[in-house]
């Protein structure tokens, strides 16, 4: 399976209903250090506290109806 933009934007789509916009914060001091613009995504924000809500909630959402009555664990 290769990743596609189209793919990137369903998948965004499919989660935005569960997940909480969380906002890049620019860390203009690490700037000079690394030779860029550094950007911390604060996805210590969601509900959840942490990153793996958004892989969780798309994988999940992309279980078909047999596969969702086994459960998830």
């Amino acid at each position: 399976m290769s990743l596609t933009l189209e793919k990137i934007f369903e998948a965004k789509n499919r989660i935005a209903p569960y997940t909480t916009r969380t906002p890049l914060i620019r860390l203009e001091k690490l700037d000079e250090h690394l030779g860029c613009q550094v950007y911390l995504k604060a996805e210590c924000m969601q509900i959840t506290g942490a990153f793996k809500l958004r892989g969780a909630v798309n994988k999940i959402r992309m279980l078909t109806p047999e596969q969702l009555r086994c459960g998830i664990s």
